[in-house]
């Protein structure tokens, strides 16, 4: 037991010792007013499902095993499961991420969408990838792409967060604990029967 113990602290103070070191010389790489605040999006479109009186489907599945469907009532959802899985990537919580991450702007005029990535500059980043695609006439959200990581010293959590907005939020978490065992699940809410108001906007960078 006491050598288990042992072997725990040196693991951390080894995990601690080769945690990377971010050193911000110059300026930023970004404009941290440009980061989509995902605690504002999130309000704004609960607000705008509820005004169009959307019906639910919310599907579990475990990859390989069949699918558990339901059609609960707004007041049935667990929201908080949805709202928080997004939020816990939102870039706008901590001001060193315009150090931390970049923007790419990359405009399809074609298809009417601009695509914005906010790509990591460091590794082992808590979120690896986080994409907006906006309507290039009126700047409203069309869709949002995130992954990232929750892990401890006891456990390694994956995230990936997609969210098309008056359509599905769909959270996919995949989990290892320091014992090797894994689970995955994918939990899907859908939006059913209605149509969103109008969003407000976010900014483009031009």
């Amino acid at each position: 037991m006491r050598k288990s113990v042992y072997f725990i602290i040196l693991g951390i103070s080894l995990g601690m010792a080769c945690k990377q070191k971010e050193i911000f010389e110059g300026k930023a790489t970004m404009d941290a007013k440009f980061f989509l605040n995902t605690n504002t999006f999130v309000l704004d479109n609960y607000i705008r499902c509820r005004q169009a009186g959307f019906k639910y489907l919310e599907v579990k599945q475990i990859p390989g095993q069949k699918a558990d469907t339901t059609y609960p009532y707004a007041t049935q959802v667990d929201w908080h499961y949805y709202t928080e899985a997004l939020n816990q990537a939102n870039l706008c919580n901590d001001t060193l991420n315009a150090f931390r991450y970049s923007m790419q702007q990359q405009e399809d005029l074609a298809n009417v969408k601009v695509t914005i990535n906010y790509l990591p500059n460091y590794t082992n980043l808590k979120v690896t990838k986080f994409t907006v695609i906006l309507n290039a006439n009126d700047s409203e959200v069309k869709s949002i792409d995130v992954a990232y990581n929750l892990n401890s010293t006891f456990k390694e959590v994956l995230r990936k967060v997609t969210v098309v907005p008056g359509h599905v939020i769909q959270v996919y978490e995949k989990s290892k604990s320091m014992l090797g065992a894994q689970k995955e699940i994918i939990r899907s809410m859908y939006f059913v029967g209605a149509k969103l108001p109008e969003e407000s906007s976010i900014e483009i960078v031009q």
